[in-house]
């Protein structure tokens, strides 16, 4: 040094100074940028300690006697540090801007402070630069830069702070670490490579930016983004982040204005777990992979909305009581972890969700999740062969929408709640047939809809085509059930073999009836196609009024064609519900639903059907059953009072044949009898005080004739005489001689062992005490069929 203080520290020789070294000084004290990238390696070389010196300006040699840092401070190209420059807290006016330099042992900036730019633009850089806890008043660039630092750390940055952050296809070899920097502007790496494989990539733990774009980049190694805040989006669309069996990216309770990975691709789990994105999350076509381990962990993430159209998930995708403003959707896109749980949205909130086309291979599981608008899923396909396919118990969505979707697996809506439910169009396969598995252990796999104690609001729309499983609606209630004969469960027939009507599964304790519909405590309002049909015919009225002018008058068309269908639908319900204890509430409940529509005749017919189902069921005792057999006989279980009153007049015409038969037999002197006399018949007369009394001046002429069939009239109506009936009795002294013909086997030849005396006017007598107690019997079935009471009682 000059005077004792002259700068000697040359990279030239003889401690002479390198071209570039001169080039630099000339720039530097001229306020313009060095290029060196014409000169040969050798004379490219410039001293650390040149550098140290120019930055803290405090560089003095009589060369430059009169230099002084110009206002655009340090810039160079293609210089060569061999040493490390160390400019550790230092206190730099100006700002530093390198291009194609190379920086063989790294560049020491901690606590530094840079009034102005720090650039590295195609530089390379070996070891580490060091900037944590620096202050950098503009930006920071490394675009078309290289760090290596391969298993150490190659950009240290914690704490940093930077006006922006630029590295356009920068690459990394290294850990890159940013943690809690703060960038008053956006961070931007697109198409940069990030490369320390199996270690962490990328360390931005804290940071803090107005955005984040690396569109393009590559990552070996875990990038770490946990708790970063954003006041814009992150993008980083066709990202390939790669640390396969580890986490690739972790970005719990990250805050940003939204997220965007359209097209990315992640070997490893992708956590965001508590994240609040101020917009959307958008994946669209993205590839998450981490087969059989979780490949998204989005627990209690909060966002706008979510979009993962055409992206591809190996492994869980967990969205479990994330909320989201407006919709989740997933068009299209392909969820895979076979035999385990694929999607977990539990507790979730989205206004609608949309999955139209997916294929999920696993559980779908949204226990509890609250979809405000509505859930479609059409033409999409779940299936878990083993177990349950779709997990939605006590949910909430305004609308379900299941058009031409396929579900191999047990759909559980257990109490879901929804405005409607539309499964039309749905093919559904219980797990125990769409597995192949005929172990005995299947009872629960045989279930393939399950809504049991669910809650539909408006319609719920059955499937069109009969489902391979168990339906199961016990408990549930809507207001209009909207189903069809073509997607009912087989009908069982009275004396038919289950198995031979309805699809078995054949297990190593025997064939097991996996095909029918559970209705008990099923309870709706209205049926939209009552006989199963599309084409209806119309309700001819409900009001009481309508109903009493019915059953007066021939019955509607297609009444009877409804009853017929809805008695097939609940055919269709478990043997043992219909045979063994046989449940009437479904049918209760079909009946009264179309009594409110106006289908008087088709409710009848049901009720009718219920009763002679459960007088056949194995648990009805013999008197009811007897009973039970009488009633559907004379009237249809009293629905019939034309029935019964037809029954009264036969009953009528037979006693007043058998009537006029023994009478005519007993006036041509057939009978015997102490009592008879020439001319008598069967009956005699009970009431001659009555009629010829003297003061009357009757005679026998005047009393009644007895007429047979007027007889058996007044006998048959209880209460009312009719004036007929008491005038004559049967006389049990009358007897018939009976004598049978020898032909009859074991009776001798003598006429004494073969005749006898028929008590004919005692059979007259308990006829005539049979009529009355039948007549009454009968007379009031068609009083109570007539009135309508029995139908009162059902309703």
């Amino acid at each position: 040094m000059m005077a004792g203080n002259e700068f000697n520290h040359f990279s030239g020789a003889d401690g002479a100074p390198t071209e570039a070294e001169r080039r630099l000084c000339n720039a530097v004290f001229s306020g313009e940028s060095a290029d060196c990238s014409d000169l040969s390696e050798d004379d490219r070389i410039v001293s650390a300690a040149l550098l140290e010196a120019l930055a803290l300006e405090t560089f003095h040699h009589s060369d430059w006697s009169d230099g002084q840092v110009g206002p655009e401070g340090i810039g160079a190209n293609g210089l060569i540090f061999r040493d490390q420059p160390d400019l550790e807290w230092a206190e730099i006016r100006f700002g530093l801007r390198f291009a194609g330099s190379h920086f063989k042992a790294g560049l020491r900036l901690p606590d530094a402070h840079i009034r102005g730019a720090l650039r590295f633009d195609e530089c390379e850089i070996d070891g580490t630069l060091d900037v944590s806890d620096a202050t950098i008043d503009g930006q920071f660039a490394a675009n078309n830069a290289t760090f290596r630092n391969a298993g150490g750390t190659a950009v240290k940055a914690q704490s940093c702070t930077a006006k922006g952050w630029f590295m356009l296809e920068a690459e990394v070899d290294g850990l890159f670490d940013i943690n809690s920097a703060t960038i008053d502007g956006q961070f931007v790496a697109n198409s940069a490579k990030f490369r320390n494989a199996s270690e962490t990539a990328v360390n931005a733990q804290g940071c803090t930016a107005k955005s984040w774009f690396m569109d393009g980049a590559e990552v070996d190694g875990l990038f770490d983004i946990n708790s970063a805040t954003l006041d814009g989006p992150f993008v980083a669309n066709n990202v390939k982040f790669r640390n396969a069996g580890k986490k690739a990216i972790y970005a719990q309770g990250c805050a940003a204005k939204g997220w965007c990975t359209d097209g990315a691709e992640v070997d490893g789990l992708f956590d965001i777990n508590s994240a609040t994105l101020g917009g959307q999350f958008a994946a669209n076509n993205a590839k998450f992979r981490n087969a059989g381990e979780m490949a998204v962990n989005a627990q209690g993430c909060a966002a706008i909305g979510w979009f993962m159209n055409g992206a591809e998930v190996h492994g869980l995708f967990d969205i479990n009581s994330a909320t989201l403003d407006s919709q989740f959707s997933a068009n299209n896109a392909k969820f895979c972890n076979t035999g385990a749980v694929a999607i977990s949205a539990q507790d979730c909130g989205a206004k609608g969700w949309f999955v139209d086309g997916a294929e999920v291979d696993g559980l779908f599981d949204m226990n509890s999740a609250t979809i405000n608008v509505q859930f479609n899923a059409n033409n999409a396909k779940f299936r878990n062969a083993g177990g349950m396919a779709v997990q939605a118990a006590t949910s909430r969505a305004g609308q379900w929408n299941l058009a031409d979707a396929v579900i191999d697996g047990w759909f559980c809506g257990h109490s879901m709640s929804a405005d409607h439910f539309n499964a039309f169009l749905c093919v559904f396969t219980c797990s125990a047939l769409a597995s192949d598995d005929t172990t005995s252990d299947v009872t629960e796999r045989l279930v393939a809809l399950d809504l049991r104690s669910a809650r539909i609001d408006g319609q719920l729309v059955l499937p069109g085509r009969t489902p391979r499983g168990i339906v199961d609606l016990s408990r549930a209630r809507c207001d209009t059930l909207v189903d069809t004969q073509s997607g009912w469960a087989p009908p069982l027939r009275a004396g038919g073999q289950i198995c031979a009507e309805r699809e078995c599964l054949a297990t190593e304790s025997g064939a097991i009836d996996c095909q029918h519909f559970i209705l008990d405590g099923f309870t709706c309002r209205h049926f939209e196609y009552p006989d199963g049909v599309h084409e209806t015919p119309v309700a001819v009225g409900s009001g009481r009024f309508q109903r009493l002018r019915n059953r007066f008058r021939r019955a509607p068309a297609g009444e009877d064609a409804i009853a017929a269908a809805r008695i097939d639908w609940l055919a269709g319900q478990p043997a043992a519900n219909l045979t063994l204890n046989f449940d009437p509430q479904p049918w209760r409940m079909t009946a009264s639903v179309l009594r409110e529509m106006g289908y008087d005749r088709a409710a009848n017919k049901v009720t009718i059907e219920r009763r002679l189902r459960a007088r056949r069921a194995h648990g009805t005792p013999l008197g009811h059953r007897f009973v039970g057999w009488f009633l559907h006989l004379v009237s249809d279980y009293g629905y019939r009072p034309g029935k019964t009153l037809l029954w009264s007049l036969a009953v009528i015409a037979f006693a007043g044949s058998l009537f006029w038969g023994g009478e005519q037999l007993c006036a041509n002197g057939a009978c015997g009898g102490t009592s008879a006399a020439d001319g008598a018949g069967l009956f005699q007369p009970v009431r001659v005080g009555d009629t010829l009394r003297s003061e009357a001046g009757g005679t026998a002429a005047d009393y009644p004739p007895f007429r047979p069939f007027l007889h058996a009239f007044d006998t048959f109506v209880p209460i009312l005489d009719f004036n007929v009936e008491s005038f004559w009795r049967a006389d049990t002294d009358r007897f018939l001689p009976v004598t049978l013909p020898e032909s009859i086997p074991g009776i001798g030849a003598d006429e004494r062992d073969r005749s006898f005396n028929l008590a004919i006017g005692w059979l007259a007598l308990i006829r005539s005490m049979a009529l009355r107690l039948l007549g009454a019997i009968l007379t009031a079935i068609t009083i109570v069929g007539f009135t309508g009471v029995l139908q009162h009682e059902e309703r």
